[in-house]
Formats: C-alpha cells, sequence, structure tokens
C-alpha cells in the first residue's frame, strides 16, 4: 500500500511514522500494514522527523491553496489526512477555516484527479459538540451539534469527503477522536503535566464529569484500519479508550505516572467553566479566539463517546490503558529532555 501523510510533523504523523519504521513497541498491539511508499505532503519550512519509514518522499505545498497537494498524492493508494489547526492565533479564526476545510476540499479534489482509491480523515469530538444533555456517551449515529468554528470547520470536511464518497468518486472514512495523549504530544499537554506536578491544577465542577481519551497508538491502529477494511467507506467512527475516565481519575494518573501525590485542585465552579463557554462565543463571533477561555469552556462537561462501531466493523480494540498510556507519555517527556517539574510562581 503507498500512502500519502498530511500534516506532519505534527503529533499524530510523527508518531504514526515511527510506528512505520520501528513499531509499536508494544506485543499487545495489531500488526502495522505493509506499507511499501510513504508520500509526505508538509509545510514550508517544516523539517521531517528523525525517525522515518522506508521509501519516504517529501513534497512542500500548503493544502490552504492547493500548491503542492497533487504531486504529493500522485500514484499513493490511500491520504491519510491529519494536517489541521486545532487552536489558531488570536485573530486566527480566517486561518482555521481556510486550513481545515479549503484544505481538506483541495486534497479531495486532488485524490479524485490521481485515482487515489481512499481518504481516511481524522476529526473530533467537537462536531459533536458536549453531551451533557444527551445523558450518555456519543454515538455515530447522534447529529452533528458542532462545538464553535474548529467544530464547524470539521464538520464541514467531513461533510466534503462523505459527499464525495456518496457520489462515487472515491471512498471515505472518518475517524473522531477525543483528548489525545501519548509519545509526541502536544505542548499544551506536557504543561497540563506541570500543572499536576505542581499539586493545584485548575478543577471546574466537582470533578466526575467523563471525559473519553484517546492513547495516540490506539487512534494509529483505527487510521490503518480503516484504510483496508471495505465495509468502513461512507463510514464516522468514534476512537478513543476501552471507556470514559471522570477528570478526577485524569489528574490522579498523571500524578502517579510523575511519581507525584494526587493534587489538591484548585476547584472553581462548574458555573464558571460554563461562563468561559458563553464568552468563547462572543469573542469568536467577534473573530477572536482566546485559547485558555475556550478550554476552560469545555472542562466541566461531559465529552464522552462509544466505540462500539469501530470494535465491530473494524475490529479496533485498545489494549493501553490509562495508567500505562500515562506512564508512557511521562516517559516520552523525559525522553525529549522536557522538564516536568512545577513551574516557578509568577513574580
Amino acid at each position: 500500500m503507498k500512502i500519502c501523510v498530511t500534516g506532519v510533523p505534527g503529533w499524530l504523523g510523527t508518531r504514526m511514522l515511527e510506528v512505520l519504521a520501528n513499531g509499536y513497541g508494544d506485543k499487545k498491539a495489531p500488526k502495522v500494514p505493509n506499507v511499501t511508499e510513504v508520500s509526505l505532503l508538509m509545510e514550508d519550512g517544516k523539517m521531517p522527523p528523525q525517525i522515518l519509514p522506508k521509501n519516504v518522499r517529501v513534497t512542500y505545498g500548503d493544502i490552504s491553496t492547493g500548491r503542492g497537494v497533487a504531486e504529493a498524492l500522485a500514484g499513493c493508494d490511500a491520504v491519510f489526512h491529519l494536517a489541521a489547526i486545532i487552536h489558531p492565533t488570536w485573530r486566527g479564526i480566517e486561518q482555521l477555516y481556510a486550513v481545515n476545510v479549503d484544505g481538506t476540499r483541495h486534497i479531495v479534489e486532488a485524490a479524485i484527479a490521481a485515482g487515489v482509491k481512499r481518504i481516511v480523515y481524522v476529526s473530533s469530538n467537537s462536531v459533536a459538540g458536549i453531551s451533557t444533555s444527551l445523558g450518555r456517551p456519543f454515538r455515530e449515529s447522534d447529529p452533528a451539534r458542532p462545538y464553535l468554528s474548529y467544530g464547524e470547520s470539521k464538520a464541514m470536511s467531513e461533510r466534503i469527503i462523505l459527499d464525495a464518497a456518496a457520489a462515487g468518486k472515491l471512498e471515505g472514512v472518518i475517524l473522531r477522536g477525543c483528548w489525545y495523549y501519548g509519545r509526541w504530544q502536544a505542548d499544551r499537554q506536557t504543561r497540563f503535566f506541570r500543572m499536576i506536578a505542581a499539586g493545584n491544577p485548575v478543577m471546574f465542577g466537582n470533578g466526575r464529569n467523563l471525559r473519553s481519551l484517546t492513547y495516540v497508538d490506539h487512534l494509529i491502529s483505527a487510521i490503518f484500519a480503516s484504510a483496508t477494511v471495505k465495509e468502513a467507506n461512507r463510514r464516522v467512527y468514534w476512537i478513543a479508550d476501552e471507556r470514559p475516565y471522570e477528570t478526577v481519575e485524569i489528574y490522579n494518573a498523571i500524578a502517579d505516572a510523575l511519581g507525584v501525590r494526587h493534587p489538591k485542585p484548585r476547584r472553581l465552579p462548574g458555573l464558571v467553566s460554563k461562563a468561559c463557554a458563553i464568552a468563547d462565543v462572543v469573542l469568536q463571533k467577534a473573530g477572536v479566539y482566546w485559547k485558555e477561555v475556550h478550554v476552560a469552556g469545555e472542562m466541566a462537561e461531559d465529552i464522552a463517546c462509544s466505540i462500539d462501531r469501530a470494535r465491530k466493523e473494524l475490529g479496533f480494540e485498545p489494549w493501553v490503558d490509562l495508567p500505562v498510556g500515562m506512564e508512557r507519555s511521562v516517559a516520552w517527556c523525559y525522553e525529549q529532555g522536557h522538564d516536568l517539574s512545577p513551574a516557578p510562581p509568577p513574580k
């Protein structure tokens, strides 16, 4: 199988290339598929990761304009579309839509022209919104309720792919992940580890709200399966760990992995989180994105999903639980030389 991967050197693409080169490094993990060639579509100025599988070619371009996309996709059997802006800059919402939506459209158009068989798209829980009102975990049959600009951009991208698949122009599979963790995790996750190490992270509400987490290797295994399972065409799948976790449980698992005492969070009422969510709506309507306000607006909500469909149709089976996954996340941070000691208090 010849594949094209977008979004390298982001956290997911970097780990995927590492897995293709060296495997998961876990006896419980599924088999890595036979990939004979990897085409990377990368932004100008970015460098490929140090660990690469054999037969890699790099094309520099810009998915928001379509530059370089056709060249990168030439001769590929499948596209793993991982590239996206999650947290835009202060005034970067317009760029978010350019990358996430226009970029996906350019990928789909070029894939059709190149005769690519299938595109696997990594979407987000933000397409479904916040699940508190459902009283149960998200399922694929639930109607989309995109959460603000990012959720809307991912929902629009999903529709571009599914419409093309419905028209028989190519095959498309949508994977929705949740709160990510694992090797090559984003800097914001490493900063969160430092807050836990300090012993007093912020917690909104009582901490009993449920959150689904997605260990990075679980998502990669689902991407690989989605490229080859015939019945996955035109389907949406939730991909996460075996079960949702309470926020308190997540904080404590990170503390255990760090070897520190369970934190005593600075608790803020759940209404503060809701107020941040309202402020986020107002700010984004004005074209302003404030990351801390956006994240705070979600922290007291139940954002959980069911993975039953992925298990049944993709053969997806999580093999890493939260304590082990967090231990591996912390180990990777130390391997990379990250300082996880508590940040000094502001002067």
